[in-house]
């Protein structure tokens, strides 16, 4: 059976046409198309900070280097006209823990660490040709960590948000599509932390750090009924904040801190077409 693919968008809005109505002429200007799905990722943040001491030197120290494998959720939607279209996303994790993990400046406290992750991602894109595509869009994340040893109640927010740029090719595989992406990424960060010595709080905050970073995907997609398809993918980044310098009540505190971000998700999604 002839099928016309003849308009495609980055997750396959327009693909979609295809995929799932064999013999379409895609005569349809507009489409919405929700999607549902989930996964598990793979992430590490590596937390360093610097102290400047009385002799003018610095020392460095590892706040934490965490890591864990998480389920999470996603929910987004793909608004499509012509060779335009406009995407949502938002991804919300489980919560991961990471144990025994030591901080020197505290004298080797070990600590019991738990974080979870949020992101929301929106994107425009331009069809340019039938396989290849050109996207820009802004994203927002937040990692939470609650750290507890001792006496101490620690919680740490790192956020960080800015645009990415980038593009997909893909090849068009019996009645599946296959599909890989890349994007340049540029993000301010923004940290707060909170010390809870035994009921003693002591705040740190910086905003001042920029990372650019990538990230990268392949995406396999392929349609189950005349109007729904499945879709898998495999995705990775990595970003990398230098020098927050920290404050404390509006003050700097000489402190200087390094936030390392690495994260590989497998994710399953369920798509339809209206």
């Amino acid at each position: 059976m002839k099928k016309h693919f003849s308009t495609t968008i980055k997750t396959g809005a327009r693909f979609l046409i295809a995929a799932c109505v064999p013999g379409s002429a895609l005569a349809v200007d507009f489409v919405f198309v929700p999607r549902i799905g989930g996964g598990i990722v793979n992430y590490n943040i590596n937390w360093d900070a610097d102290a400047l001491l009385a002799d003018g030197q610095r020392e460095k120290t590892k706040v934490f280097d965490l890591s864990d494998t998480m389920p999470f959720g996603m929910i987004g939607g793909t608004l499509a006209v012509e060779d335009w279209y406009l995407d949502l996303q938002y991804k919300g994790s489980d919560i991961g823990t990471d144990h025994n993990q030591t901080r020197h400046a505290f004298g080797g406290t070990r600590y019991k660490n738990r974080f979870d992750l949020n992101d929301v991602n929106v994107t425009i894109g331009y069809r340019i040709t039938d396989n290849l595509q050109a996207f820009a869009g802004w994203m927002n994340r937040k990692t939470n960590i609650q750290q507890t040893g001792g006496t101490e109640n620690n919680d740490y927010s790192f956020k960080s948000d800015g645009w990415f740029l980038g593009g997909s090719y893909g090849w068009f595989v019996g009645n599946g599509r296959l599909s890989a992406k890349a994007a340049y990424v540029r993000l301010e960060g923004d940290v707060d932390i909170k010390y809870d010595f035994g009921g003693s709080i002591y705040k740190l905050s910086a905003s001042d750090s920029v990372s650019d970073g990538y990230s990268l995907g392949v995406n396999w997609m392929q349609p189950i009924t005349d109007r729904l398809s499945y879709s898998l993918s495999l995705d990775g980044y990595h970003y990398n904040f230098n020098n927050f310098n920290m404050r404390h009540q509006g003050e700097r505190t000489g402190t200087r801190q390094d936030v390392e971000e690495t994260a590989y998700t497998f994710q399953a999604a369920l798509v339809y077409v209206f």
